[in-house]
C-alpha cells in the first residue's frame, strides 16, 4: 500500500508541475500511452502463463512400442518316398496274374513287364513216349571213307571238312572230335522275336522261341551282344501260341538284358540269338544254331 501511495503522491506532484506549465494534456497522453502498455504488457503474461499451465497439464502419450516379430521356424515339408509296385512274382520270366512279365528291377521282381498270357490252370495229360531206340555216341564212329577230310580236322573247327554219301562234318562234344554224321537229325528251328530299334529299360530283352523235335528236353539258348557271347538260358517258358510247336507249349524264352555289363544305355548294340540241343544222346546235332529273325538291333534308353 506504500508503494502504490508513493507512486499517487509523486504523481500528483508531476501534475502539478505540469499544469503549471501547460502541460498537463500532454501528460495525461503519455500517461493514457503507458497504461495501455501496462494493460498489454499484463494481458500477454497472463496469456502465455495459462498456455504454459495447458501444456504442463496436458499428458504426455506414451511411446509406441513396435512389437518384436517372433522367429518362425520353417515347417519341414514331408516328402513321399515312391512306393515301388508291389512284388508278386518269384521267377524271372514267368507270367503274372496282371498278364505282365515277371522281371527285375533293382534286385526287386515286379510283375510290370511285355504282355503275356497266363498258362490254363487244367492240367496237361502227361504224353506217354514209346522209347526210341537210338545209337549210342559213347563208341567212336568209324573212320572217314577214302575221299573224306572231315577227320584230318581238329575239333571243333570242323565245318570245313568234307564227307561222301551226303553226309556233314560235324563237331562231336562227346568225343571230342570231328565226324561224318548223316543230317537227318533236324537242327533247333525257333525265332528270336523280342524288341528292336529304341525301347524302354523294361523292354530291354531279347525273346522268342526254340525247339529241336528230335530231343525230348528244353533247347539251350544263348545271346551274344555285338559279336560276344553274354547270356545263356534254356527255352522253357510258356506260350499259348506256341502249343502247336512244341509239347505243352513251353518253348519260349525271355531274356533280360538291359543290366549287362556289355549292354550300354542309349547305344544300338546288335543281339543275335542261338539255340542247341543239351542232351548228349540226340545225336551229332549238339552244335549251335542261329534262330531266324537274328540279329536284331537294340538301343535300351
Amino acid at each position: 500500500m506504500e508503494f502504490f501511495k508513493e507512486i499517487k503522491d509523486k504523481f500528483k506532484e508531476e501534475v502539478d508541475i505540469y499544469r503549471s506549465r501547460g502541460l498537463i494534456i500532454p501528460l495525461v497522453a503519455v500517461f493514457f500511452l503507458i497504461g495501455l502498455l501496462t494493460i498489454s504488457l499484463i494481458a500477454n503474461y497472463q496469456q502465455r502463463s495459462i498456455f504454459s499451465r495447458a501444456q504442463s497439464a496436458t499428458p504426455t502419450p506414451p511411446p509406441i512400442r513396435t512389437p518384436t516379430p517372433l522367429p518362425r521356424t520353417p515347417t519341414p515339408i514331408r516328402t513321399r518316398t515312391p512306393t515301388p509296385p508291389a512284388s508278386s512274382c518269384l521267377v524271372v520270366g514267368s507270367c503274372c496274374s496282371n498278364s505282365k512279365r515277371c522281371i527285375s528291377i533293382n534286385n526287386g521282381l515286379y510283375c510290370i513287364g511285355q504282355n503275356c498270357l497266363i498258362p490254363s490252370k487244367t492240367p496237361t495229360p502227361i504224353r506217354s513216349k514209346t522209347p526210341t531206340p537210338r545209337t549210342s555216341v559213347t563208341q567212336p564212329p568209324p573212320p572217314p571213307t577214302i575221299g573224306d577230310t572231315c577227320g584230318n580236322f581238329s575239333y571243333p573247327a570242323c565245318g570245313a571238312g568234307t564227307c561222301s554219301g551226303g553226309k556233314e562234318c560235324k563237331a562231336n562234344d562227346t568225343t571230342q572230335s570231328c565226324n561224318c554224321v548223316s543230317a537227318a537229325n533236324p537242327a533247333p528251328k525257333g525265332s528270336h522275336d523280342g524288341f528292336s530299334g529304341p525301347q524302354p529299360l523294361v523292354n530291354c530283352r531279347a525273346g522268342g522261341w526254340a525247339y529241336d523235335a528230335s530231343c525230348d528236353v528244353d533247347d539251350k539258348v544263348q545271346v551274344s551282344i555285338d559279336g560276344t557271347v553274354a547270356i545263356t538260358g534254356v527255352a522253357g517258358l510258356y506260350r499259348s501260341d506256341l502249343e502247336g510247336v512244341c509239347p505243352g507249349g513251353t518253348c519260349a524264352f525271355d531274356i533280360n538284358l538291359y543290366n549287362h555289363p556289355l549292354m550300354t544305355k542309349g547305344v544300338n548294340h546288335s543281339i543275335k540269338v542261338e539255340a542247341r540241343a543239351v542232351a548228349n544222346h540226340c545225336g551229332f546235332g549238339n552244335w549251335w544254331q542261329t534262330l531266324s529273325n537274328t540279329p536284331k538291333t537294340l538301343k535300351c534308353q
